[in-house]
Order: C-alpha cells, then sequence, then structure tokens
C-alpha cells in the first residue's frame, strides 16, 4: 500500500526523530538525511487456529545513535546495559511511535484494505554486544486475528515517509557495509500453517537528484514547506513484505 502524502503525517514522525536522533546533530549536521540507520527484522505470528496474529519487530540502531542514545549511561560490571535502565529508556519512544499518525512506521494491509492493531503492550531495549548496537523489540498485534485465503496477499510495509530514518532488511551494517551473519533472515514465520511464505519487495531506486534533494532538507524543516513531490518519493522508499498461504 502507499503511504498518503499528506504533510499532516510528519510532524509526529518528526516527534520520534527528534526524542531518539537529536543527539547526533552535532556530528551528522543539519542537512544530512537520513539521521538514523536501522537494521530491521520482523517475525510473522501465527496462532492454534493458524491465523496471523501479530508482528513481532526488531530493531537495531546504528552504532553511532545506540552511543550516542547511551551517552552517560552506566554499564553493568560484566558489560551491557542493565534491562530496567534500557526499558526505561525505550518506553517514551514506544509512546512517540504510538502516535495514530505515524504508527511505529508500519502498515498492514490486506488487498489494500488497512487492518488495525493493537498498541503493544509487549516491547523491550536490547543491548547487541557483538556489534555494539541498542535493540528494539516490540510487538504489534492485530485487532482481529487473520486467517488468509489462497489469493490473498497480506502486506506490512515499513518506512518512515520523511528519509529521516532509514531501513535496512538486508543485514549488512548500514554504516561500514560489513555482511550479515550466515544465520540472519529478514523475516520469520512463527507457528505458520503449511503453505505460507513471505516475499521481500525492496523500495524503488531514486534517482541522485531526488536523493540530493532530499538530503538537503534540514531536519527541523517545517513539514509544512516540503515540496508535495518530495514527500511523494520518499513514500517509495518503503520496505514491502507480502505474506500469502494456501
Amino acid at each position: 500500500m502507499e503511504y498518503p502524502s499528506d504533510s499532516r503525517r510528519i510532524a509526529p514522525l518528526k516527534r520520534l526523530a527528534a526524542a531518539v536522533a537529536l543527539t547526533l546533530v552535532p556530528f551528522c549536521g543539519a542537512q544530512a538525511h537520513p539521521h538514523m540507520w536501522i537494521n530491521a527484522t520482523v517475525d510473522f505470528r501465527f496462532d492454534a487456529q493458524g491465523r496471523l496474529a501479530a508482528l513481532e519487530e526488531h530493531w537495531d540502531f546504528d552504532e553511532m545513535f545506540s552511543s550516542y542514545a547511551l551517552m552517560g549511561v552506566t554499564k553493568q560490571k560484566g558489560g551491557g546495559y542493565a534491562d530496567k535502565t534500557l526499558q526505561e529508556m525505550v518506553s517514551p519512544w514506544m509512546e512517540a511511535l504510538g502516535d495514530p499518525i505515524s504508527h511505529y512506521f508500519t502498515r498492514v494491509s490486506l488487498m489494500d484494505r488497512e487492518l488495525p492493531t493493537v498498541a503493544p503492550t509487549e516491547y523491550s531495549g536490547r543491548w547487541v554486544a557483538d556489534s555494539s548496537q541498542l535493540g528494539l523489540t516490540f510487538t504489534l498485534p492485530l485487532v482481529q486475528p487473520l486467517a488468509l485465503a489462497p489469493g490473498q496477499t497480506l502486506e506490512v510495509s515499513i518506512q518512515d515517509p520523511t528519509f529521516f530514518v532509514a531501513y535496512d532488511f538486508t543485514g549488512e551494517n548500514p554504516v561500514t557495509g560489513a555482511p550479515p551473519p550466515p544465520s540472519f533472515k529478514p523475516f520469520r514465520l512463527v507457528n505458520a500453517p503449511a503453505g505460507c511464505g513471505v516475499r521481500y519487495v525492496p523500495p524503488r531506486e531514486l534517482d541522485w537528484q531526488t536523493m540530493a534533494r532530499l538530503a538537503e532538507i534540514p531536519e527541523d524543516a517545517d513539514p509544512e514547506s516540503m515540496p508535495a513531490d518530495l514527500l511523494e518519493a520518499a513514500g517509495q522508499l518503503q520496505h514491502r513484505l507480502l505474506l500469502t498461504c494456501g
């Protein structure tokens, strides 16, 4: 599905970006997009009746953001950070993500009809010691579990339409380009019926002129002043996961 290009969507996304990426400004500059990179994976969780019940998303923030988000936070003796500390850190992020317009940067639709979801109550911060990355995991339940009929396609689209946050589903390090571990999978099917599968559709490639124009938009720009064609172009940067069963 396409993200609406209405500029009213941008304000709450900016609030989230401010909540989790403002610390990057002195190092990224005021005219550098994206300001944050996220390695993401999605688990499709099915219930005992074989219905899709929820999405579980795993976000690993880039090393630079992780370092500055944790600035001043005391490590435990053995390294890493206390679960309580990480939970307190990510709670306001989840509140910002829960704005009904930004909606966790995630849209779920069935045959072009958006499906409602429940605000996550299961979420946690993580420290990935091997890659020095701060992580966030949250479960996004569907209001009504869905039994996919043969021929139906459920679409999960993930993106920040402002291009302030860039997602990556390849598992590569978004900064260094290091390859993913052999066990990496961009998605998993948990308790899925036989015959279910997911196809990943990457974002469309934009021409360099459009990318350059996106990069020139300052982070504190008035959303109402953003050109309509750039909002539309940024909307093409969504990552799509297409689920079928049967």
